[in-house]
């Protein structure tokens, strides 16, 4: 609901999970959507949707292979309404995890985007990268590297999580994000738009 309680948004999903006993998932769901647009928005960088109520929906497919293996991946396409128009979606996830210390995840998304005129089409692909290492139970390190080729941003963002009492943590948090710039000449560059070193501390009494 919105702040004055009007109706914003609602989203049902019906859902059908096949896991066999060797570890793999079969997942389908099939999702309904409505949702009124409060203002004007452009996925694509031409007109902007118009602020309205949109009903869609959309049906997704799932395959997970067994998680419990060193090496395991998922693979996941969705197509259907989004807003106004449709889009087609594909994802794949690869995993390997090193007993009991590292896991090591490479993920990729391609989404397809089309609108009727004038509202433009788009393809977003990302790439994501994440690896986590446990020097003991309490010393974990964490990085995520991420690439979106729609805002060609850059994005690393690096933690060090140290558990010095039962629920009690220091993180030490290094951000680094770039924008890459088309030139003139057609080459293109790599700017640094943040960076940034975070300490926090979280204590439970």
């Amino acid at each position: 609901y919105n702040s004055d309680w009007s109706f914003n948004e609602r989203y049902n999903r019906f859902r059908y999970f096949l896991t066999l006993r060797s570890g793999e998932e079969f997942k389908i769901r099939f999702n309904l959507s409505e949702l009124e647009l409060l203002y004007p928005f452009s996925f694509t960088g031409e007109t902007p949707l118009p602020a309205q109520r949109y009903s869609t929906s959309d049906i997704n497919f799932e395959f997970e292979s067994d998680e419990r293996k060193a090496f395991s991946f998922s693979l996941s396409g969705n197509t259907g309404g989004f807003y106004n128009g449709r889009l087609n979606k594909f994802e794949a996830n690869v995993n390997y995890r090193v007993q009991p210390w590292g896991n090591f995840s490479l993920g990729y998304q391609w989404n397809d985007l089309n609108f009727p005129d004038p509202y433009g089409s788009t393809l977003i692909t990302a790439l994501v990268s994440k690896i986590e290492i446990g020097f003991n139970k309490n010393l974990l390190w964490t990085s995520l590297f991420q690439y979106v080729d729609q805002s060609d941003f850059m994005g690393i963002n690096s933690r060090l999580q140290w558990r010095f009492s039962p629920m009690s943590d220091i993180f030490l948090v290094y951000v680094d994000n770039y924008d890459l710039l088309q030139q003139l000449s057609g080459e293109r560059s790599i700017t640094n738009n943040n960076r940034a070193l975070i300490l926090k501390v979280s204590y439970w009494y």
